[in-house]
């Protein structure tokens, strides 16, 4: 395993441009290409995940990860389940789709995600016959997606005409277009955070983020791999390298503060509910528990790597739903009393943080949502100990009211 490890790591330092033939990666189509202009109907309805990669297991075991094993499967399952008239018209990836920018890793991705991607039949109804779907999607990048692949060749072979033209022949890795839904204009960003990686790139980004938000809007969307606001992992690790704060400020800076709905990330391997500037701020979703290998929750926790003075605490109904599915989970197979203990800050674990064992009780799934006219509705489908997803938790968004959390 330690031999395994270091050729990985060996490999990332003696080969950081290999090249990549995108011609050899499967092609899929995507929902939009930049600066287009949908129509999404009375609503529109679409699919969020993030980390699908494969595990590593050296890599993971030594960032305190945790693998479980037929997890991918059972989100792309529960995400085909619900592809028909009112379910998921395209999937936002974000982030670490791969392990690494190699040809292989393109194409078993591809494979995993197939019944979505490339083809999915639905059944026959009362008005129509059985029809096979095709799905498209959106994809932001990710450290791993980047890894011995410097210039994204194959995620430009997964997805042609993505991104941003920025001149010379040259597209970016970020891109922004319009859903229109009864009479409301939704924007949605796709912004790179890997400013390390992107080099002299990462200003051309800045310099388009005003541009991309040029116009008036009734609601903003941003999706970016790492975030400004984390509770994953066992100790803070969050605003990365100080990027997605610069690019929320970008973005700040470049719209009304109250255009800024929802922030969608990928983060540390769990999912999570927070509202760091309450109902009327945006909704920060992480959509980070797609299948790589699991990272404990903290249940809340210090801001640190970010000018926030208070704790970060989840979103509380998003907390209670995972307060009733863990009880749901042990129900099912039995957990650790430490386990518990350790996320109900009880007993040995009173007076400490809480937090939420992947190795046990991982918070894995996929986030679907909805925008109809100028209200959005957030659903987070849980993975559970019997292997299949259910609906746990949904947030709401109206003018009036702001966000609303519920659990189901």
């Amino acid at each position: 395993m330690r031999s395994s490890f270091l050729f990985f790591v060996l490999g990332l330092a003696l080969f950081p441009g290999c090249q990549i033939d995108p011609a050899k990666v499967a092609d899929h189509s995507l929902y939009a290409t930049q600066a287009e202009v949908k129509d999404g109907g009375e609503s529109l309805t679409f699919a969020v995940v993030g980390n699908v990669r494969s595990n590593v297991a050296g890599l993971d075991r030594r960032a305190g990860r945790h693998a479980h094993d037929d997890v991918t499967s059972a989100v792309v399952q529960s995400i085909a389940g619900e592809i028909g008239s009112n379910g998921p018209q395209f999937v936002v990836f974000t982030g670490d789709m791969v392990t690494q920018g190699q040809e292989g890793a393109w194409q078993r991705w591809d494979e995993a995600w197939s019944p979505v991607l490339q083809g999915h039949t639905v059944p026959a109804s009362s008005q129509n016959g059985a029809q096979l779907v095709r799905v498209p999607s959106q994809p932001v990048m990710g450290d791993h997606d980047g890894l011995m692949d410097r210039r994204y060749r194959g995620a430009e072979g997964a997805w042609p005409g993505v991104g941003a033209p920025i001149g010379y022949n040259r597209v970016g890795s970020w891109q922004s277009f319009d859903v229109e839904t009864q009479g409301s204009t939704w924007r949605l960003l796709f912004l790179d955070t890997n400013k390390a990686k992107l080099g002299s790139r990462w200003r051309e980004q800045l310099a388009w983020i005003p541009r991309a938000l040029e116009g008036s809007v009734d609601g903003l969307v941003v999706f970016m791999h790492d975030p400004l606001y984390d509770l994953g992992g066992t100790e803070p690790d969050m605003n990365r390298g100080g990027a997605p704060k610069e690019l929320l400020d970008a973005v700040e800076h470049s719209s009304s503060l109250s255009a800024l709905t929802a922030v969608f990330f990928g983060g540390r391997h769990t999912s999570q509910a927070l509202l760091p500037d309450g109902p009327f701020g945006a909704l920060h979703v992480g959509a980070g528990g797609g299948g790589a290998p699991a990272e404990d929750l903290r249940r809340w926790g210090p801001a640190e790597g970010t000018l926030r003075k208070d704790d970060l605490v989840l979103e509380p109904l998003f907390d209670l739903a995972m307060q009733e599915a863990l009880t749901e989970w042990n129900s099912q197979s039995t957990l650790p009393d430490l386990v518990i203990d350790q996320a109900r800050a009880q007993n040995s674990f009173e007076g400490f943080r809480a937090s939420y064992d992947s190795a046990h009780f991982p918070i894995f799934g996929w986030w679907q949502v909805e925008m109809a006219g100028s209200t959005m509705k957030v659903v987070f489908w849980h993975y559970q100990a019997n292997h299949t997803l259910a609906p746990k938790y949904m947030a709401t968004f109206d003018a009036q009211e702001g966000w609303k959390g519920l659990k189901l």
